[in-house]
């Protein structure tokens, strides 16, 4: 039946006038700007949007029908009526400081001495848990936001490396943590409620390949 649905929206003669996409910080345009052609070729009248946010967010906005189509970092689990694809890109998420932090000196650095010091850390905005009493962290639910706080020195923070080497390379410093850094896979969903039209559905597979 999911199958049918699918087929019926995507051989539908006529395309949404609008694509949202809604993207994470560790997925980067660049590496699908061929992608980005060939829709601009196959579907020159309809309007992309583009939004960023991050985990639950993602999720979130495309479970309420905000967005069409939502790139995130891969969840455990998703609700019922979200469908997920995995992407042939995975992203390499390490810890960093700004040069002049404390622990910018340090060789190999230890999970209790990254305790030590305040942590930035990412938080979703639909989060709706009970705040932190923890003075030594600040949170976030935009990955740039954190990465801006970390190169004035406010902390450290788990950042993807490639943000980093484009953004602050020179003024951020990967710091050698055990079990860091971390390969995270990246998903494309959508919501199987309200279907992506031709130019989503399209827009999937293309990703997805």
């Amino acid at each position: 039946s999911d199958m049918l649905d699918d087929a019926s929206a995507r051989l539908s003669d006529t395309a949404e006038p609008r694509l949202t996409m809604v993207i994470t910080d560790t997925w980067h345009l660049d590496d699908y700007e061929s992608v980005l052609e060939k829709f601009s070729e196959t579907f020159p009248l309809v309007e992309l949007e583009v939004m960023l946010a991050e985990n639950e967010d993602v999720v979130q906005l495309v479970q309420s029908g905000r967005a069409h189509v939502g790139i995130v970092a891969a969840q455990p689990r998703y609700p019922l009526e979200v469908r997920s694809r995995r992407l042939p890109f995975k992203s390499e998420m390490a810890v960093y400081v700004s040069q002049d932090h404390p622990l910018a000196n340090s060789r190999v650095v230890t999970h209790a001495e990254l305790n030590e010091f305040r942590q930035l850390y990412l938080q979703p905005a639909s989060n709706k848990g009970q705040p932190t009493s923890m003075a030594r962290r600040w949170s976030s639910s935009s990955l740039l936001i954190l990465l801006d706080l970390a190169e004035k020195g406010f902390g450290w923070s788990i950042l993807p490396r490639r943000l980093v080497n484009q953004s602050a390379s020179g003024v951020l410093k990967e710091l050698i943590v055990p079990d860091w850094p971390q390969i995270i896979d990246i998903d494309v969903i959508s919501s199987g409620e309200r279907l992506p039209g031709p130019a989503g559905g399209w827009m999937i597979d293309q990703l997805a390949v």
